[in-house]
């Protein structure tokens, strides 16, 4: 699947992740990590998003946020505790450059992914 078709079909939803995390963003993440072949029961074994970044160096190659390290769409971008009351947050980029970037995501406050 790709991340039109996975924008299209979870759009407006609240998604929730095999391991058991309910309509979080890092549910989100795990999503579309399934779909392109992740496996993990949860695919991110953390307590919180900023707890992400470097937790499966088996599956990701883990970026830091530096001028020359800009995502691409599809990737899965982790924001540290200083986001979503000290848990951090995540998404899947569906745009960026080296100063601004837009993701697909949830938080769980109802409305589903945007």
């Amino acid at each position: 699947m790709n991340l039109q078709e996975f924008i299209k079909q979870y759009q407006g939803k609240q998604v929730n992740s095999r391991g058991g995390i309910l309509g979080e963003c890092v549910a989100l993440a795990q999503r579309w990590a399934e779909v392109n072949g992740v496996s993990g029961s949860p695919v991110f074994p953390v307590a919180a998003a900023k707890d992400m970044a470097g937790s499966r160096p088996d599956a990701f190659t883990w970026i830091a946020n530096t001028p020359t390290g800009v995502p691409q769409p599809g990737d899965i971008i982790v924001m540290n505790g200083r986001v979503g009351g000290g848990y951090g947050h995540t998404g899947i980029v569906t745009a960026a450059n080296q100063n601004t970037f837009n993701i697909f995501d949830q938080w769980n406050i109802g409305g589903g992914a945007t």
